[in-house]
């Protein structure tokens, strides 16, 4: 018997407990005005709660009768809204999907009673706000992270497949090309064209995406790489070295002693296509 009693006894205070300290609601809420005609179990509905969310949520009685005017707890949507005006054609899940919300969220963010009430086309409606775009890659980012998709790239002397291999000038045209800028098959030519589309700048003023020349035989300019970083390049290295793309510092040893040029192209604002410089028969680099 007196085990019974302490069960009964148990029972009774966590029943107590429970009805004094409701577990604490997860969602975010909003407030809600009843309106003439409105029931607990209709504004449930056109929140996408239960009726005893709503109960637990604003501390009411199954059978307390509502006040117009009375202010109630509903779920509401946690994120940032803009306003929409509703399309022909449109619907609250067709809504959820084109602007990545939950069926819910359109529910809650506006109030619909889904299954009573269709969205009509001029209504305003709440959805979620457009994240912001990321931002662009500047244009010196955008030729750096080109070029360092060619590393791997075997070398190839008038090599112009990169599955195959190619040479220095090649890759510098290459890249380039997505800026929507075509530069000359030859390096000699490539500096001659860059002179005239930019400007020639000093090593301590040299930046990411500068094209950088230098000399080879006969003080000829035979050489081109891309500048990836304030004192490095990124270039086709020939066959006498690793026979792959390389990067090294182009301001010390020999490197710096054949430097002839390095040259800040003034690219189009945004992806045009350039004018076709005339094609060389040439294919040394």
């Amino acid at each position: 018997m007196r085990f019974f009693l302490g069960l009964i006894v148990m029972w009774g205070a966590l029943h107590a407990a429970a009805s004094t300290h409701p577990a604490a609601v997860p969602h975010p809420t909003r407030i809600y005005t009843v309106h003439s005609g409105d029931s607990l179990y209709a504004i449930a509905r056109r929140h996408a709660m239960t009726l005893n969310e709503v109960l637990t949520l604003n501390a009411l009685k199954r059978n307390v009768p509502l006040r117009i005017g009375q202010k109630l707890k509903v779920y509401g949507y946690a994120g940032k809204t803009r306003p929409y005006v509703v399309q022909p054609g449109d619907s609250p899940l067709i809504l959820a999907r084109k602007f990545h919300m939950s069926l819910q969220d359109i529910i809650r963010a506006n109030g619909i009673d889904f299954w009573r009430h269709r969205i009509a086309a001029g209504e305003i409606l709440q959805v979620r706000q457009n994240r912001r775009p990321k931002p662009r890659l500047a244009l010196a980012e955008k030729i750096v992270r080109d070029a360092r998709r060619y590393l791997g790239v075997r070398y190839k002397w008038g090599g112009n497949n990169p599955r195959h291999g190619i040479d220095c000038s090649r890759f510098a045209q290459l890249v380039y090309k997505k800026q929507g800028v075509v530069l000359p098959r030859v390096s000699g030519d490539q500096y001659r064209f860059a002179l005239k589309r930019g400007k020639r700048v000093s090593i301590k003023a040299a930046q990411k995406g500068d094209l950088i020349f230098f000399r080879t035989r006969h003080r000829r300019i035979g050489h081109v790489g891309i500048i990836i970083d304030p004192k490095k390049h990124l270039f086709q290295q020939s066959s006498s070295g690793a026979g792959r793309n390389n990067i090294a510092r182009y301001d010390v040893g020999s490197y710096r002693r054949r430097l002839r040029g390095i040259v800040h192209m003034n690219l189009p604002a945004h992806r045009t296509t350039a004018s076709r410089s005339r094609r060389h028969t040439s294919h040394r680099s």
